[in-house]
């Protein structure tokens, strides 16, 4: 196997090379995106809601928006969209009015955990991803 320095990468990167790199980011980005429609999400829908699973507690509004987007209104009409999904909820925070914290449900949890796990079992199979799609996560399972 030939080791390639760093310095030496750009160089080594030919055409036909660059192209195979482009579709198989491609097709990786397809099949997410896939994964996540399967779960009624989007990347940027799932960007949310893994900031609100990260920070293991509720998030105000403003907080939230500063760490996914740099447009607040669009963050905003997200936040309305995993809302009336169920995947969150809005409870007002503090003496103002516009004070508001964004809580994860435990729907928008199980849809993350979902994807993890479809997304782990695509990892150690080894294969190629099947077409099958993640399913949420509905807590640990009953004896």
């Amino acid at each position: 196997m030939t080791t390639i320095k760093p310095d030496q990468a750009v160089e080594a990167i030919t055409p036909d090379l660059l192209f195979r790199l482009l579709g198989a980011a491609h097709a990786v980005t397809e099949r997410l995106e896939g994964a996540l429609r399967a779960l009624g999400l989007t990347s940027a829908t799932f960007d949310l809601l893994s900031e609100l699973v990260n920070a293991n507690r509720p998030l105000e509004l403003e907080d939230l928006m500063t760490r996914v987007s740099d447009e607040p209104s669009g963050v905003g009409h997200l936040i309305e969209g995993l809302e009336q999904d169920g995947f969150v909820r809005r409870m007002p925070h503090g003496a103002a009015e516009s004070g508001v914290r964004v809580v994860i449900t435990a729907r928008g949890r199980g849809s993350r955990l979902g994807l993890r796990s479809w997304v782990r079992c695509a990892r150690s199979s080894g294969r190629r991803w099947s077409g099958s799609t993640p399913q949420p996560w509905n807590g640990p399972s009953q004896p």
